[in-house]
């Protein structure tokens, strides 16, 4: 009798793995590959890096003991990428969707499938490569439509994109294998959910559920899977990981990985283009009684612009998105009457003999006295640092009363 029950259990626990049966698909990276993806994305970011930090949003505290970005409405609902080793598409689009909700309040099931057909250097259904897929959407300047558009079919299809869709690649950006706690939630609670590579190839990852635990596996240095990382618990010293096997795996599709373990590197980071209506003046007190704008036109090779607007040293900080050529956008902010001190940082993609690349500018601190409506363009003038950080001029405009 205790044969047959022992036989029954392992039969039990035989189908568990079997029923799961889910696709990984992450290709390992050479540190030839990984060089040169590093190579192409510092040779379009150029000089700006630290200037283009300045104009993300902060959604959480690095600091704070847990985090979850479904707290802050910052992360889509669970997919199943089924038996198709698809989990870099997965991963990417994870963490592109996240990176829309925060930045431009808007739920949007993306494509995967778009990814499997259409990306270049990865292999469908027998796997790819998050960062390349990253590279490919920013070089090319395409977004990624709708699930509804093209749905997904747990295999490779043909590649037609029946429309362009707003939703696309305005930067991203590597932590080093070796980053720190720290610096891993810096980017969660900056860019969104941050896709992370894993060893999945054990039981306790396999049959994980609600009542496993912590993922803790010993790092072997190989990894087959690709997740996002969702926050973090201190408490348990693990990251909340959201994976793409569907919510019968682990809780409700999320587990716990210990930190360190489980050969977690390959962290990469992504932020959507900010669209032209993401941003809604807040609501404004009657001590707010003029209004200063900030008017700027694309230029002949800009393809898409941030603004960021820091009043006062940072006190109030508004971001603006410019998608559209030939419009003249009216950047606007109510402030108080009195002296303001106002800075302006832009971030803007370009298309220049076939390439893309970035422009950044940077005004110097303008002291503003706001004792009627105010408004001023922008130029660029001399390069404050090579290749690609301009000192960004400030010009008041008359208004028209």
């Amino acid at each position: 009798m205790k044969k047959v029950i022992i036989g029954l259990l392992c039969l039990m626990f035989f189908q568990i793995i079997v029923s799961q049966n889910k696709g990984t698909g992450l290709i390992p990276l050479t540190p030839e590959e990984m060089l040169k993806i590093q190579e192409v994305h510092s040779e379009f970011i150029g000089a700006g890096d630290l200037l283009y930090d300045k104009l993300s949003s902060s959604y959480g505290d690095e600091n704070q003991e847990r985090f979850d970005l479904r707290s802050v409405n910052g992360i889509s609902e669970v997919k199943d990428q089924f038996e198709c080793g698809s989990c870099w598409a997965f991963s990417t689009l994870a963490a592109m969707e996240s990176s829309n909700l925060l930045i431009n309040q808007k739920q949007i099931d993306l494509s995967e499938q778009q990814l499997v057909n259409c990306i270049g250097q990865s292999k469908g259904c027998n796997g790819g490569y998050p960062e390349m897929a990253l590279q490919e959407l920013l070089k090319s300047d395409k977004g990624v439509v709708s699930e509804k558009e093209i749905p997904y079919q747990n295999k490779k299809g043909y590649c037609a994109i029946a429309q362009n869709s707003p939703v696309k690649v305005s930067n991203w950006g590597q932590l080093d294998d070796n980053a720190s706690i720290t610096e891993i939630k810096r980017a969660i609670v900056k860019h969104g959910a941050v896709i992370a590579a894993l060893n999945a190839s054990s039981t306790a990852f396999q049959s994980y559920n609600s009542k496993s635990g912590i993922l803790q596996d010993k790092n072997t240095g190989k990894v087959s899977h690709a997740v996002v990382l969702a926050g973090w618990d201190d408490t348990k010293q693990a990251w909340l990981i959201k994976n793409s096997w569907g919510i019968k795996w682990g809780q409700e599709g999320y587990g716990w990985v210990k930190y360190g373990k489980q050969d977690l590197k390959r962290f990469s980071w992504v932020d959507v283009t900010r669209l032209d209506d993401s941003y809604q003046l807040p609501q404004f007190t009657e001590a707010d009684k003029y209004t200063l704008n900030i008017s700027s036109v694309l230029g002949s090779i800009q393809d898409y612009q941030i603004l960021g607007l820091f009043i006062d040293s940072g006190k109030k900080v508004y971001r603006y998105g410019m998608n559209k050529k030939n419009v003249k956008y009216n950047n606007k902010v109510k402030l108080t009457p009195g002296a303001h001190k106002i800075v302006v940082v832009t971030y803007s993609k370009v298309s220049k003999d076939g390439k893309k690349s970035t422009i950044l500018g940077e005004s110097v601190a303008k002291t503003v006295v706001m004792n009627a409506d105010k408004s001023f363009k922008l130029s660029y003038k001399k390069r404050i640092k090579n290749p690609n950080v301009f000192l960004i001029e400030l010009e008041e405009v008359k208004v028209k009363r």
